[in-house]
């Protein structure tokens, strides 16, 4: 189904699967999520709560949505989840100074792990 789904993209939707079960597995229920990614598939498998709006398409943020997106860093998130590649600086910055680990496992996303 998913092949049939997604073509020639189907590595989003086997990965969306994956990334949210790995989030499931090594989180607690009452553990965060900051998710920028327009992978809405991998927030319905992880079942964590996100403490980021979805304002953003394609690693572009909507009009009027970048203090919205920066404030769910507020809550100190148990996992940050963003498109592959850099991050911008303002969550790089934030990344650094709050001791994450940088998890590059997946070619659609980066799964940044929160360190007690």
């Amino acid at each position: 189904a998913y092949t049939r789904t997604f073509g020639s993209t189907v590595r989003y939707a086997y990965e969306s699967r994956e990334i949210g079960a790995a989030i499931q597995s090594k989180t607690g229920l009452q553990d965060t999520l900051f998710f920028w990614l327009d992978e809405p598939e991998i927030l319905f498998y992880a079942d964590r709560l996100p403490v980021s709006k979805h304002i953003n398409t394609f690693g572009s943020v909507l009009p009027g949505g970048l203090e919205n997106l920066q404030s769910g860093l507020n809550s100190n998130p148990s996992v940050i989840l963003t498109y592959s590649g850099t991050p911008p600086d303002w969550l790089d910055s934030f990344l650094k100074k709050n001791h994450y680990t940088q998890d590059k496992s997946y070619s659609i996303a980066t799964i940044y792990w929160k360190h007690d």
